[in-house]
C-alpha cells in the first residue's frame, strides 16, 4: 500500500476526494496528510491529518505527493524542498478510465518508453504525469521512416541527430525543422528551431529504458499497417482505419465512417488524454500480453 499526501486547495479537495477515496478503499492507497494552501484551522478532514506547511511533513513518512490542483507551483516547490520530481502525482491521473494505483505505482517504478510516430505518445506521457522516458514527442514521422526505425530500432537510436532542412506549418503559419538519423526523418512540426529540437532529443534519448519499450503507430493505409504487424517487436499497438487479423491492430473502421481522411490520427490520440476510453490504457503499459479489442465501436 503507498502512503500519499495530499496538496492543494479545498476546491480541488472536494472535486477529486472521491475519485482518490475509491484506491483508499481498494486498499491501494493510505492519505497519511493533507496539506491546503487555504487558510483554515481543521486538524481533520475526512478523518485525514491536516498541515499547513511542508515543513510539519518532515517527520511523517510517505511514498507520493498528490497534486490536487491545476497548480504548476508545487511542482517547483517540492523539488526544491525534498530534491525529487519523480514522487509528485497529479491528481488527473485518477480521473483515467479503469485507473489502478497499484498499476501506477508498476509505471512509476518502471517508467515505460513510448516511440510513437505522432502525438499519441506525449499526449499519454501528460495524461499520466509522467517524465518523457522517450524522444518521440512533440514530432512525428512518415508510415514508411517510423516502420523503418521501428525495424532497426537500435541502429537509429546510435544515430546522431542531425539538421535536415526547414518545412512550412500550415496551420501555425511558421517554419519548422527536419531532423534526420541516418535515412530516417524526423518532422519537428512543435519546434521553431532545430538547436531547441535536438536539445530535447538528446535529453530524452539519454532517458529511455530499453526494457520497457511501447511502439505505437497510427495509418490509414493498409499496407504500412501490415509491415509494421509483421516487424517482430516485443510490445507494440498499431491503429488502423481497416480491419487486419491481429491482436496488435485496432480496427476504427466503423469509428470513421463519414469522416474525412486524415481524422485517423485525431481520433487515436483521444484514446491517449482519455476521452475515448476504448480499453485499459495502465493495463496495455504494465502488460505486455495484454491486448486491447480489436474493433473500436
Amino acid at each position: 500500500m503507498a502512503l500519499i499526501v495530499l496538496i492543494g486547495d479545498m476546491k480541488s479537495y472536494h472535486s477529486k476526494f472521491n475519485l482518490i477515496e475509491r484506491e483508499v478503499e481498494k486498499g491501494n492507497i493510505s492519505i497519511v496528510a493533507t496539506l491546503l494552501s487555504d487558510d483554515v484551522d481543521y486538524d481533520y478532514l475526512d478523518e485525514n491529518n491536516v498541515v499547513n506547511s511542508l515543513d510539519m511533513l518532515k517527520g511523517i513518512n510517505f511514498d507520493y505527493f498528490v497534486i490536487l490542483d491545476d497548480s504548476k507551483m508545487w511542482f517547483d516547490i517540492i523539488p526544491n524542498e525534498y530534491g525529487f520530481t519523480q514522487k509528485i502525482i497529479p491528481a488527473r491521473v485518477f480521473e483515467i478510465p479503469y485507473f489502478d494505483f497499484a498499476k501506477y505505482e508498476q509505471l512509476l517504478q518502471n517508467p515505460p518508453s513510448i516511440i510513437s510516430r505522432h502525438c499519441w505518445g506525449g499526449l499519454l506521457f501528460n495524461q499520466l504525469g509522467l517524465q518523457f522516458t522517450s524522444p518521440f514527442v512533440n514530432l512525428f514521422l512518415m508510415d514508411v521512416d517510423f516502420n523503418k526505425l521501428a525495424k532497426n530500432f537500435t541502429h537509429y537510436m546510435n544515430q546522431e541527430l542531425v539538421f535536415d532542412r526547414e518545412e512550412y506549418e500550415h496551420i501555425l503559419k511558421r517554419n519548422y525543422p527536419v531532423g534526420r538519423l541516418d535515412d530516417v526523418y524526423i518532422y519537428f512540426n512543435h519546434y521553431t528551431s532545430f538547436e531547441e529540437a535536438k536539445r530535447k532529443w538528446d535529453e530524452r534519448k539519454a532517458r529511455i529504458n530499453y526494457n520497457n519499450l511501447l511502439f505505437e503507430t497510427t495509418t490509414e493505409v493498409r499496407g504500412y499497417a501490415i509491415a509494421f504487424d509483421s516487424i517482430p517487436l516485443q510490445h507494440k499497438i498499431c491503429f488502423h482505419s481497416g480491419h487486419i487479423d491481429s491482436p496488435d491492430v485496432i480496427d476504427f473502421s466503423e469509428f470513421m465512417v463519414n469522416r474525412q481522411p486524415g481524422t485517423l490520427g485525431m481520433l487515436v490520440n483521444n484514446t491517449a488524454n482519455g476521452t475515448l476510453p476504448h480499453f485499459d490504457i495502465l493495463e496495455l503499459l504494465v502488460n505486455h500480453n495484454y491486448k486491447p479489442r480489436i474493433k473500436f465501436i
